[in-house]
């Protein structure tokens, strides 16, 4: 699903650097342990979890599966996008124990790229049954108290992430790794990404939720949605903005008025929230976050299958 979520305004180019393009029935690499997934899907109707019936993280998963999917699909929801590609199960939805546990983060890529793969993002603009197109992640722990602890535990995924993906990826082409830069969008695998940060103490109504969850999407998607006709786009934005609670939160405003990296977390618009922001993002990220790093001269084989999956 594709969620700007409230406000479908984020980062990116408008006419984006062109992703590369597999050649047909080609997979592509994963070069992300399988070991570590915590991936699933729809197959046939039916939710499909990597870990083993019965057990505490596969009932986690799907519990969790269900109730986000509710989420979505309720009248509430501001994101007709979302909505959309759940109802055409265009989405993985991997779940995971420990925010900010490395393994973890490297489990999230894993299932970031599984499903870059699965659903020809970004290879493709349209998907099989449709355009829209994202990864859902739930996480069971720690729990979340406060908006200011959510945000620190989300920043310390995303450096878990990029030290990881930054030993086989380049920044994604086309976009800044500068978070107060108009183009950035945050890279993991093929694609660059905006990120909606869903707990039960969120600031903003739409994204109060009882499960802690993260929607990665890609930008690519969005652009080709911006390739079929800004006006078309324009009235999307319009009919997502009219379902939102008022007054819209002041960070999610148009594209380049605000960094869409505030929007990831979207704090309280204070000074006092905009301080505390940026004490935890010094200290968990540094003075220049997602800085590239140098790769090691190895190839990487790719793991087949992924984690405790049941055929």
């Amino acid at each position: 699903m594709t969620l700007p979520i409230e406000g479908f305004t984020h980062g990116g180019r408008e006419t984006p650097a062109q992703p590369s393009v597999l050649p047909a029935g080609e997979k592509r690499v994963n070069p992300f342990s399988a070991k570590k997934s915590g991936y699933g899907h729809i197959v046939d109707g039916q939710f499909v979890s990597v870990y083993p019936p019965g057990s505490p993280m596969h009932t986690f998963h799907t519990e969790a599966q269900q109730y986000v999917d509710r989420f979505i699909r309720s009248d509430k929801f501001p994101c007709i996008f979302g909505q959309a590609a759940i109802k055409s199960d265009q989405c993985s939805f991997s779940a995971f124990d420990d925010i900010t546990d490395p393994a973890v983060a490297e489990g999230v890529l894993h299932d970031i790229v599984r499903f870059q793969d699965e659903f020809e993002v970004p290879d493709k603009a349209m998907g099989k049954r449709g355009m829209f197109r994202s990864t859902l992640v739930a996480f069971k722990n720690p729990p979340i108290t406060d908006n200011l602890q959510a945000t620190e535990i989300l920043y310390t995924l995303l450096q878990n992430m990029h030290e990881k993906n930054a030993e086989h990826y380049d920044w994604t082409e086309g976009f800044s790794n500068e978070i107060e830069s108009p183009d950035f969008g945050y890279s993991a695998g093929e694609s660059a990404h905006f990120i909606a940060y869903f707990h039960p103490h969120a600031d903003v109504p739409a994204r109060v939720s009882d499960v802690q969850f993260i929607v990665f999407n890609s930008h690519h998607v969005v652009n080709a949605f911006k390739a079929t006709g800004m006006e078309k786009h324009a009235r999307a934005k319009a009919l997502i903005r009219s379902r939102q609670v008022q007054p819209i939160h002041p960070y999610l405003g148009n594209h380049g008025d605000v960094p869409e990296w505030i929007q990831y977390a979207l704090l309280p618009a204070t000074d006092e929230m905009e301080a505390a922001e940026l004490e935890i993002r010094t200290r968990t990220l540094g003075e220049c976050p997602f800085q590239p790093k140098q790769k090691p001269d190895t190839h990487v084989v790719f793991e087949e299958g992924g984690g405790h999956e049941q055929s």
